[in-house]
Order: C-alpha cells, then structure tokens, then sequence
C-alpha cells in the first residue's frame, strides 16, 4: 500500500460524538488519514481518495419520493451533502464505504428506497437499544460468496453481527447488488455489481463499534487499501 490515503468521513453538528471518534480509530487503525465532511463542503475540492458515510439519524423519505410515515430525527442538510458525495464519487471512481445509515445512502443515491421502520416490515426485529448491547455481536447474518464481506469475514459465512437501526433498505439501487441477509430476510450488505470494478460497500451493521473483531477490522483495512489503489 503506498502513501496513507486521505479519507473523506462523513458527519455534521448533530451527529454522535461516539460514532465519529469511533470511525475516526477505525479509519486510522487501518492505515488511513481523515478528513472530516460536514453540510456545506465543496464536494469538488473535497480532494479525498476515498468517502466513509458513517451512521447517524434517519434518511428523510424525500430523498426517495416517499411520504414521511415514522422517519424522525432527519438531518436534511446532512442528507443532501452525503447523498451528492456518495453520486460524485461514483462518478469519479472513488471507492465508498457505508456504516448503517451510510449503507441506506448508498441505496438511496443509486435511486433505491428505504423501509422507514424496520420492524413494521419484519416482524421480530428488535434492534440493540444500549451501548453494552451495541458493543456485542448479536444478529447472524449470511453472506453471499465471492463477496467484499466475505473476504473481510474469512471464511465464515454465518457470522455474528451487531444491530442499532430504525430504517432499512427496501428496493434495490440500480447497480448495486445484496450480499447478505439476516435470518429475517432484512439487507445487510450491499455492494457495486459484479460487472464493476468500482469499490462501493455498504453494512448495515456498525463495525467501527465492534473494533476488537478482526473482520471488523478487515473491513475498514480492506477499504482504505481501495482507496490507496484508487480502486
């Protein structure tokens, strides 16, 4: 790997201090400098070799044509700024990785839709409420083969992972392609298609917040090795 690469990591002024301190460790573990992307950034001389869209608030419905029904919490400046990051970086070929609401923006930028409230759709979904809980793996998820999180989860295809979310993905961005799945069925990851080389992750879960796991740590390595090769 060259020269550490800098990376872009999303967040604003409502956002969680924990989840941007965590991402910040995780990002820097990893091999990689970050620059903080707030409301407001000129995406063109955000000069990044790479974007993490970290977690936070729901995804106004708006964005996807969709009557708000139980999103609360919106962040409509944030939402703006990070749904034209993750479309500029896919124009210019700059690998994405997308943290929980992070995984939903890049479905929403690729013209996808969310389920505004996960448990209305799949019943017995039960997200983890306290940051004991938060801190410990918990949901099972299946991951597709030949898969980014496969890689990062070496081998185990039924791994354990953690879950704090009240929306989740519902249509399928155009491009995009679901790379695994809960017990419930709920998308757990999503990925460029196989006919692009192009770097795109997104995970429903929050890795940056279960560090002490080497897929965790993977992931981020394998990302930030991306944005590195410029992939």
């Amino acid at each position: 790997m060259r020269s550490r690469p800098l990376i872009g990591v999303t967040t604003s002024d409502r956002s969680s201090r924990t989840l941007w301190v965590f991402s910040y460790l995780a990002v820097t573990m990893a091999g990689g400098r970050v620059k903080k992307i707030k409301p407001g950034v000129d995406l063109h001389t955000a000069n990044c070799d790479g974007f993490l869209i970290t977690g936070g608030s729901d995804i106004d419905p708006a964005l996807y044509n969709h009557e708000n029904t139980s999103s609360y919490g919106l962040d409509k400046a944030r939402d703006a700024m990070e749904c034209a990051l993750v479309r500029h970086a896919v124009e210019h070929g700059k690998p994405v990785f997308g943290i929980c609401r992070g995984a939903q923006m890049i479905n929403v930028a690729h013209n996808g839709t969310l389920h505004q409230n996960a448990r209305d759709v799949y019943e017995g979904f039960s997200p983890h409420s306290n940051m004991m809980r938060k801190i410990y793996a918990r949901r099972r998820v299946y991951l597709e083969q030949a898969s980014l999180v496969a890689k990062a989860f070496g081998g185990d295809m039924t791994p354990k992972v953690n879950s704090l979310h009240h929306q989740s993905i519902g249509d399928l961005g155009q491009g995009l392609r679901v790379t695994a799945r809960d017990s419930l069925g709920m998308v757990q990851s999503v990925e460029a298609g196989m006919r692009h080389n192009h770097y795109i992750l997104g995970v429903q879960w929050h890795p940056e917040l279960i560090l002490y796991r080497p897929s965790s740590r993977r992931l981020f390595r394998g990302f930030v090795e991306a944005c590195s090769a410029g992939l």
